[in-house]
């Protein structure tokens, strides 16, 4: 109790049941994306103990068909890939702005970063490859004309979503476009009877929970669409008075 009062004193917000369930989506948040990291080889391709294909269902094909709802992509342009992986869609992306455009990609795993890091010096791409957070992304206010987000969006807890998307705006230029892929709310609940439902744990709301958030966190333009997989969609609007 002394505790307590002494915290109260100092002007210590006590942490309440919203933060606690945050904290730990959080934290599985990282498990999971170590774990998947751990799964796969330099190529982020196939299972490093049994050579079996683990995420080239989805993931591997939501990074070549990402991109598909971008439109055009004007060279100079400044790109962020958030949850960017191993980086197949942050490597895209790098060749669709051009020599004089940036991208970047972050992502929560020091592990999934590494192999990104290490493709991409393959390909000789100069990509920026960081470790970070999506509530939290390290980069001034107007930064980035296009910010994208693959398949990492329903790993989230509901509060870290949105504010995960408020980022996203911040760090928007005005007119910027985000563009968020993930599943289908119908496709998500026939995932949830899959082995793969482990590794997209909290997938069963599917875009649709997006969009909302989006709107939400003041983007405008609010559209969706499906993806050349039938069980991915898109949402993306547009950040109009950053």
């Amino acid at each position: 109790v002394r505790v307590r009062a002494v915290g109260r004193e100092a002007g210590h917000r006590a942490p309440t049941d919203r933060d606690a369930r945050a904290h730990v989506g959080r934290r599985q948040h990282r498990v999971r994306r170590r774990r998947r990291a751990e799964a796969v080889d330099a190529d982020g391709r196939r299972d490093a103990g049994t050579g079996v294909a683990l995420v080239g269902g989805d993931e591997q094909a939501a990074g070549r068909d990402g991109v598909q709802p971008l439109g055009s992509v004007a060279g100079g342009e400044h790109l962020l890939d958030v949850g960017c992986g191993t980086g197949d869609l942050t490597m895209t992306t790098k060749q669709m702005a051009g020599t004089t455009g940036t991208v970047v990609g972050i992502d929560a795993s020091p592990e999934m970063i590494a192999v990104a890091r290490r493709k991409a010096g393959r390909a000789h791409v100069d990509i920026d490859y960081r470790v970070a957070l999506i509530e939290a992304i390290p980069f001034p206010d107007a930064t980035f004309d296009v910010v994208l987000s693959s398949m990492m969006m329903h790993h989230l807890p509901d509060p870290l979503k949105q504010a995960g998307l408020a980022e996203i705006r911040r760090v928007l230029k005005a007119n910027g476009r985000v563009v968020i892929v993930d599943m289908k709310g119908a496709a998500a609940r026939h995932l949830s009877h899959s082995p793969l439902a482990w590794l997209h744990h909290g997938v069963e709301k599917g875009i649709e929970d997006v969009m909302e958030r989006m709107k939400q966190a003041g983007f405008e333009r609010v559209e969706s669409g499906s993806m050349a997989l039938p069980m991915l969609g898109y949402a993306r609007g547009t950040a109009i008075d950053n």
